[in-house]
């Protein structure tokens, strides 16, 4: 049988046709195994045949994506998926996100959560937290949960990386997060990004941010012409409720601003 007779008979042909393609999958022909697999995605009884046969032939993954895309877009079957060889880098990632795409926001939640692939993981909370994403989820509880967490371990991400300001955007940029995130997780993204970028007031309302988030946008604003003030905010919003090692943080802190503030200028 040649790739075009096959081609012919997924079209003209009924289920007894597509029956005797799936031993094709396996033919050592690549076109034969691509005509066939082509024929067979699209159909629901036949798709994991699809994806089984792309667990042995790389060249299939493509197709196998497209399989899951089409009938069972889920977190489970992503992970199988994300397990096969692919021909390429690049072949897999495509494939892989156009498969994201028509998940749910729960499902890519955990996927994420599983990858051992950071930066597969990154693009999904990515595809998680995208605009066209929130508009279309942001109302449904459960969906919005997983948004906001997904929000949430970027916008940790862009703290850890130095990019207050991008963090601080993303999370205002998810409509309802107040009462989905979880709150004392939200406060410290909120705290350690307004303290950062000297908003201190603003960081002040962030009520349920403990010490280590106040401690981290001191990190944070380290350099900065706000630092000295958030010593000062420190101390009158903990006084000596704060760990040895925290305390021993703002002893060092101190003693170097005092250094700055005592260290003549350059012209004198």
């Amino acid at each position: 049988m040649s790739a075009p007779i096959v081609c012919l008979l997924s079209t003209l042909g009924d289920s007894d046709d597509l029956e005797g393609m799936v031993p094709l999958l396996d033919d050592t022909s690549v076109a034969l195994r691509h005509a066939a697999a082509e024929a067979l995605l699209w159909d629901s009884d036949y798709a994991p045949s699809v994806v089984t046969a792309a667990s042995r032939h790389n060249d299939l993954f493509d197709a196998a994506s497209r399989a899951v895309l089409v009938h069972a877009p889920t977190a489970a079957a992503f992970l199988e998926l994300a397990k096969f060889e692919a021909p390429s880098a690049d072949i897999r990632r495509t494939s892989l996100l156009r498969l994201s795409h028509g998940m749910l926001a729960t499902d890519l939640l955990e996927a994420a959560m599983a990858l051992d692939d950071v930066a597969l993981s990154r693009d999904l909370l990515a595809v998680i937290t995208s605009p066209r994403r929130v508009m279309a989820e942001s109302t449904v509880a459960e969906s919005l949960r997983a948004i906001s967490k997904a929000a949430l371990i970027r916008a940790d991400e862009d703290l850890k990386t130095g990019h207050p300001d991008a963090a601080l955007t993303l999370v205002e940029s998810i409509p309802g997060i107040d009462g989905a995130a979880e709150p004392a997780s939200l406060a410290r993204v909120r705290a350690v990004a307004l303290l950062s970028l000297g908003r201190i007031e603003l960081a002040e309302q962030q009520a349920a941010a403990g010490a280590d988030a106040w401690f981290e946008g001191l990190a944070g604003a380290a350099g900065k012409a706000h630092e000295a003030e958030i010593v000062k905010r420190i101390e009158s919003r903990f006084g000596v409720a704060i760990t040895s090692d925290q305390a021993a943080t703002l002893a060092k802190v101190k003693e170097r601003l005092t250094r700055q503030a005592n260290k003549p200028d350059d012209g004198q």
